[in-house]
């Protein structure tokens, strides 16, 4: 969740924040968050230098281990990528591209969860398609072309911006509140079509399309799929129906009245008229195709800023944006159990503090992930228990010999 205190982005700043919401993604860079808790004045100058040096052997620790995870995400990948430029080995059967799909989707699906994204049901998607959008274009897409479909989305906000009402005549405003995903992953599938395919671009159903969007809004998610097939609003129909068939009536009786009376002048002069008659309905055909072609543009338009990477690419981006809130979930749950050593913290009280903080320097609500932190702490061997619940972290030099022991395991032969 984005409050109205959340300094963003220029283009992103009529964004505001849904306060009914909250994410259990921590909405602050791993620079920023490492370097506003590392020299706080809570730490004394010597355990801000250790502590910096267990943020280190953190980010070395997670790295390594999602760097793992991208090179068994990009073997899985590279038999479906549409933008490969090696040679697929023999050994790829179909069978084996069966079994490399399943682990795709089962990988890409666990770094999703990893990096805090939420799955959205093909339920949540039909009712998305099915509404109409309050601005926009408006599209249809038929999920029956896809063998697969996937679509994930992390933070949710909402933008803001006023119409005018028909029912006023167009004499006053309302406002219109557009939620929005604030990132949204798509993973697409296409299937085997015997027929004509419904889309302006050849699918090939033997590759797999991953997409990274900003800023979706929730009821256009179908402008997201390639087989998307425009439609115009039940207003442009009427409007189109009276300049259009009021020009088209028009200019057929003008053409009427004009073609008996060069019936009398000859041959040359109905020709002409039969042209001009031509014209006319040309001229009301056009305008239906010029409108079309606007709706494109506004949705080429809308793709190529919300676009924020493809294929092997979106691979890479969300296995750092996993590799970051790992991190920051390690690093706040043992900074606070830290700083608070001798005030017996059980989970409840840990989680609430950390939240609270967040929400204090940076103005974000958040449902902190505390059961993923401590589950961390505790596979280092960094965290203790006792008897009634209370949780301790061990100190910093003891800290900093765990990891580095940590680190060492991982490549010890």
């Amino acid at each position: 969740m984005f409050s109205n205190h959340h300094e963003s982005n220029a283009e992103d700043a009529d964004i505001e924040g849904d306060v009914d919401l909250l994410e259990r993604f921590i909405p602050v860079t791993v620079e920023d968050l490492l370097d506003d808790i590392s020299t706080s004045e809570k730490l004394e100058a010597e355990d801000a230098r250790l502590f910096k040096k267990i943020c280190e052997m953190f980010v070395a620790i997670y790295h390594a281990q999602y760097h793992r995870h991208i090179l068994k995400l990009k073997r899985a990948y590279s038999a479906f990528s549409p933008d490969c430029d090696t040679v697929t080995p023999r050994s790829v059967s179909k069978s084996n591209k069966k079994s490399r799909l399943e682990t795709l989707v089962k990988e890409l699906t666990y770094i999703l969860d990893r990096a805090n994204f939420e799955a959205l049901s093909i339920d949540d998607i039909n009712k998305a398609i099915n509404r109409i959008s309050p601005y926009g274009v408006q599209v249809s897409v038929d999920l029956n072309e896809f063998d697969e479909i996937a679509l994930f989305y992390r933070g949710q906000g909402i933008r803001k911006f006023t119409r005018r009402k028909w029912k006023t005549l167009f004499l006053t405003k309302e406002v219109i509140e557009v939620p929005l995903y604030r990132r949204l992953f798509v993973l697409l599938k296409p299937a085997k079509q015997k027929g004509k395919l419904n889309t302006p671009v050849i699918l090939n159903s033997n590759n797999v399309y991953l997409k990274l969007f900003k800023n979706i809004p929730h009821f256009d998610l179908e402008m997201l799929f390639p087989n998307t097939k425009v439609k115009m609003t039940l207003f442009d129909k009427v409007k189109l129906s009276i300049t259009g068939g009021g020009g088209t009536i028009g200019g057929l009786l003008t053409a009427f009245g004009k073609f008996s009376v060069a019936v009398a002048k000859g041959p040359v002069a109905i020709v002409i008229v039969v042209g001009v008659l031509l014209g006319v309905i040309w001229r009301q055909i056009a305008k239906i195709f010029t409108h079309r072609t606007k709706y494109m543009a506004e949705l080429t338009k809308n793709l190529y800023f919300y676009n924020l990477n493809n294929n092997m690419g979106a691979i890479s981006q969300i296995v750092d944006m996993a590799e970051g809130e790992e991190f920051k979930e390690a690093v706040l749950a043992y900074y606070f159990l830290f700083l608070n050593k001798d005030k017996n913290f059980n989970q409840e009280k840990l989680d609430k503090t950390i939240e609270a903080f967040i929400e204090q320097e940076y103005g974000v609500s958040i449902d902190f992930e505390i059961t993923d932190g401590l589950q961390k702490l505790e596979s280092c061997q960094l965290l203790n228990r006792d008897s009634s619940g209370n949780l301790s972290v061990v100190g910093l030099n003891e800290a900093l010999k765990i990891l580095n022991q940590v680190w060492d395991d991982m490549y010890s032969v």
